[in-house]
């Protein structure tokens, strides 16, 4: 099974190991991590997509929504480049989409609460599109994201944005899920 990871940052600072221990779950399906550049949104996202060949490729796995919350292109845009992206994709692969998660807001300041309140909206946006596609396997984490961070569990790093390991092992777990089911 040849497997390619695409996004922002949440896929772009996975280690070796971390994509080692990815595709020993998985069977040791053919990992690639193609995820590049720094900040993508779904702007940039589709412009990649542009330049990718996913002929020959079982799943690819998408990380993207949080940096258009964070530079606030609106939710609207953010909607109609990702139903782009959704199209391209899925004309060629099965798409897993990781959806726009919580931030801590202890460990990301002051701004926190009010770029969680703008990740709601883009989270709204993603469930709003997926009624549309279900051939798309979304991977929900904001709930138990949340949930951990109300237990004082940490799946963030310094930066209050990026996974931990922790953070990875929830996401990876239903990656899992999903790829083994199918």
């Amino acid at each position: 099974m040849k497997i390619v990871l695409i996004g922002d940052s949440i896929i772009r600072r996975l280690s070796v190991d971390q994509i080692n221990n990815l595709k020993e779950r998985l069977n040791n399906s053919e990992l690639s991590n193609l995820a590049s550049g720094k900040g993508v949104d779904t702007k940039e996202l589709l412009n990649q997509l542009g330049n990718m060949d996913l002929e020959d490729v079982d799943y690819v796995i998408v990380s993207i929504g949080n940096n258009d919350a964070g530079k606030d292109f609106g939710v609207e845009k953010f909607e109609e480049n990702l139903n782009r992206i959704i199209d391209l994709i899925t004309k060629k692969s099965k798409l897993i989409l990781l959806m726009v998660s919580p931030v801590d807001t202890i460990r990301f300041g002051n701004e926190g609460i009010e770029f969680n309140e703008r990740l709601i909206k883009y989270y709204d946006s993603e469930k709003k599109l997926l009624l549309n596609h279900p051939e798309v396997k979304a991977i929900d984490n904001w709930d138990d994201f949340m949930n951990m961070m109300n237990k004082g569990e940490d799946m963030h790093i310094e930066d209050g944005v990026h996974l931990n390991e922790l953070g990875y092992k929830v996401v990876f777990d239903k990656i899992e899920k999903i790829v083994m089911k199918d």
